[in-house]
C-alpha cells in the first residue's frame, strides 16, 4: 500500500501461486466435477453435453490486478483478478456424456488448458480467479487474508467431440485464506 493516511487506494500488478484441488463436488446432480460445454460452442437449451472429471488438481501462475481500501492502521479489504498466466494438473481419462452425439457416452483423455487469459465471461481461457477479502497486517510486510474466491477453470479434451467442442468449464465460489508477502512495502 502506498501513501502515509490510513485510507489509500493503489491498484497493485501481482503474481499469485495457487492450486485448486477437487476430489467429487456434487454439481448438477452428478457425484463427480461436471464441466459443462464452454462457449462459444454452446448447444441449444435442454442439450446435455458434460465432462465429469474426478479429482481435480490444477495448479497455476498468474500476474492479477488488484484494488485495496486500507483503513485502521492494520486493517484492509480488496479484491483483485486474474490476467494472464499458466496452469499445468492432472491428466486424465474421463466420462464425456453428449446428447448431441452418436455416442452418448464415452471415455475422453483430457487436461486443464495450460494458457490462462482474460478474454471475458465464458471466452476466457485457462484457470482464473477473482477474489475479495479481509486482511490484516501482522507485520510490516507479512498480511493474513480471507475472504471468497471465484474459480473459473477449462479442461481441454484431446479429441474435438459433438458441437465441435473441446473445451469444457467450471464456475464456482469458494472460501479461502491466505499469506500475502509485499517485500516492497
Amino acid at each position: 500500500f502506498q501513501g502515509e493516511g490510513i485510507v489509500s487506494f493503489p491498484i497493485h500488478p501481482n503474481f499469485s501461486i495457487e492450486g485448486i484441488f477437487g476430489g467429487r463436488l456434487n454439481l448438477m446432480h452428478v457425484d463427480q466435477k461436471v464441466f459443462q460445454t464452454s462457449f462459444p460452442n454452446r448447444p441449444g437449451e435442454g442439450v446435455f453435453d458434460t465432462l465429469q472429471v474426478k479429482d481435480v488438481r490444477i495448479f497455476s501462475l498468474n500476474l492479477h490486478v488488484g484494488l485495496a481500501l486500507r483503513f485502521w492502521e492494520k486493517w484492509s479489504v480488496g479484491t483483485d483478478i486474474d490476467l494472464l498466466g499458466w496452469s499445468f494438473g492432472s491428466r486424465g481419462l474421463f466420462l464425456y456424456e453428449s446428447e448431441g452425439s452418436t455416442e452418448s457416452q464415452s471415455f475422453q483423455w483430457a487436461s486443464p488448458e495450460p494458457f490462462n487469459v482474460m478474454l471475458m465471461g465464458r471466452n476466457d481461457r485457462g484457470s482464473l480467479n477473482s477474489r475479495f477479502w479481509l486482511g490484516y497486517r501482522f507485520h510490516k510486510k507479512w498480511e493474513i487474508q480471507g475472504g471468497l474466491a471465484i474459480v473459473h477453470i477449462i479442461y481441454r479434451t484431446d479429441n474435438t467431440l459433438a458441437f465441435e467442442n473441446d473445451r469444457f468449464f467450471s464456475d464456482y465460489k469458494a472460501g479461502f485464506v491466505s499469506v500475502a508477502y509485499r517485500p516492497f512495502n
